[in-house]
């Protein structure tokens, strides 16, 4: 049983306000302080200036993805985007990355040139100094309210931008220190404080790299493991916490939780137990968005399932082996599972060879009385090449032929798996027939639908009265017929 529960709105509202104006204002910032290292770079033809209006007009560029990022990270999930728009931070964050590399690699190489040649002569005056200065007023301002919104509302963008600001303050303070050097008869001071702003944004690049690959790839955030599984399974009636799994993205994280349970408890109550564990997570995740699935284990024989499964992958001709599960009374055990296998081999090859794995199963379990297997064909043989449009065609054939259903609408199909496919359609029936006429026609062509498609594991389909435009393009039909 899996029971999914969508965030809700909030989660994608949360903070956008706040996180737009404080990114818009470091947008606004940039520009700033860009045309004005710019402007004093030149004049004093200082190295260490004109990389620090790069390395400004490169936060220009970051903030501008920042505020895009920041806006499009808050719409909802879409048909297209089942996990929302969050992505679009760590994105933009791979981007600034990229763009710090490369500033460093050109940053170091005119710093290089200038201390191998020493062609260049700066000028240093107070103006220099007081646009360095003014520079590290306005980025210490900038981080920390970037930092104060970004730990608030659990932006990654923002938090880059807030460590762009952090690091301007150290590279600002560096070229500071060289244009003293300069002032004071060593003109190589320049150049070297260059390259130290180099090696501040080599660091940020590093960090802010592997943050967000880390994110991309899926790295499951650290210390919520523990927690998450002790309060499930201090939930009553939860028998095991299994497998874990967690991604973030953006303020919101994803649980994945798979909870066992006795297998004799009846549905509701497993469902009630679901629930239960899925807001015991939320109690220790904030924004998470969970899913819980219910297993549910024999009281006897509670990891029986996996070591089936285990067993079955000694022998080659078993692709599969689903359904397991144990019925017990007080005086007999029985196994039952399906076992997949390839749909070529015979009934008396396969029969026996089944045989030889009941044997092998009861002896690893000798309290079992008896083992019932079901012999399915592999799912990966019979799911053979036939595209969702072909399926469809070969849905409405299938429709047509049948002697009282008509007009197949509403057609959709969904991928459960490769080649593994849920289906859902509507379609009509003669008024005059009853209930169980009605129900006799579906379940014959989900019947045949089974038959030619094996891949589709689900059909549901909706009957309505049959319209009287339906009724003549089916007269017609059989006319020209």
């Amino acid at each position: 049983m899996t029971e999914l529960i969508p965030s809700s709105e909030k989660h994608y509202r949360f903070g956008m306000d706040e996180k737009q104006w404080v990114a818009l204002t470091s947008v606004i910032a940039a520009i700033v302080l860009t045309i004005t290292k710019l402007a004093v770079g030149l004049w004093t033809n200082s190295l260490g200036i004109l990389s620090e209006a790069l390395h400004s007009a490169l936060d220009l560029f970051a903030a501008g993805i920042t505020f895009f990022a920041v806006s499009k990270a808050a719409k909802p999930p879409d048909p297209d985007h089942h996990y929302g728009h969050w992505r679009v931070e760590n994105l933009s964050a791979l981007v600034e990355t990229i763009l710090l590399l490369f500033t460093v690699i050109w940053i170091i190489y005119e710093a290089l040139r200038r201390i191998i040649f020493q062609d260049l002569v700066v000028e240093v005056n107070l103006l220099a100094f007081g646009v360095i200065i003014f520079a590290i007023i306005i980025d210490f301002s900038r981080s920390r309210a970037l930092k104060r919104v970004g730990k608030k509302y659990d932006s990654q963008a923002l938090e880059a931008d807030a460590l762009h600001f952090s690091t301007d303050i150290l590279s600002s303070s560096v070229v500071f220190i060289g244009l003293l050097f300069t002032f004071f008869g060593f003109p190589l001071g320049d150049p070297i404080g260059a390259i130290g702003v180099a090696i501040i944004v080599l660091y940020l690049t590093f960090r802010l790299g592997r943050e967000t690959i880390d994110i991309l790839l899926d790295r499951a955030p650290s210390g919520l493991e523990t927690p998450i599984r002790r309060v499930i399974e201090d939930i009553n009636g939860i028998r095991e916490c299994g497998r874990i799994r967690l991604r973030k993205a953006g303020p919101v994280t994803f649980v994945d939780v798979v909870c066992y349970a006795e297998h004799s408890i009846p549905l509701a109550s497993a469902h009630e137990i679901s629930v239960k564990a899925r807001r015991a997570v939320e109690q220790v995740v904030e924004r998470a968005d969970v899913v819980v699935h219910m297993g549910l284990v024999s009281k006897r024989y509670p990891s029986i399932a996996t070591k089936v499964r285990k067993e079955a992958g000694k022998f080659d001709w078993i692709t599969d082996v689903d359904s397991i599960d144990v019925i017990e009374t007080e005086d007999y055990v029985v196994l039952t599972l399906d076992i997949h296998t390839n749909p070529e081999k015979s009934l008396a090859e396969t029969h026996q060879l089944v045989s030889e794995f009941k044997k092998h199963i009861q002896s690893q379990y000798p309290t079992i009385n008896e083992i019932i297997t079901h012999i399915e064909p592999s799912r990966e043989i019979i799911a053979t090449a036939v595209g969702p449009t072909k399926i469809k065609r070969r849905i409405h054939r299938l429709v047509q032929q049948s002697p009282s259903l008509h007009n197949c609408h509403k057609l959709r199909l969904y991928s459960l798996a490769p080649h593994h496919y849920a289906l859902t359609f509507h379609c009509e029936a003669s008024s005059e027939l009853s209930v169980e006429e009605t129900h006799e026609a579906t379940t014959l062509l989900e019947d045949n639908i089974r038959e030619e498609l094996p891949t589709i594991s689900q059909i549901t389909i909706h009957v309505e009265p049959l319209t009287e435009k339906a009724k003549t393009k089916k007269k017609s039909s059989k006319k020209v017929t």
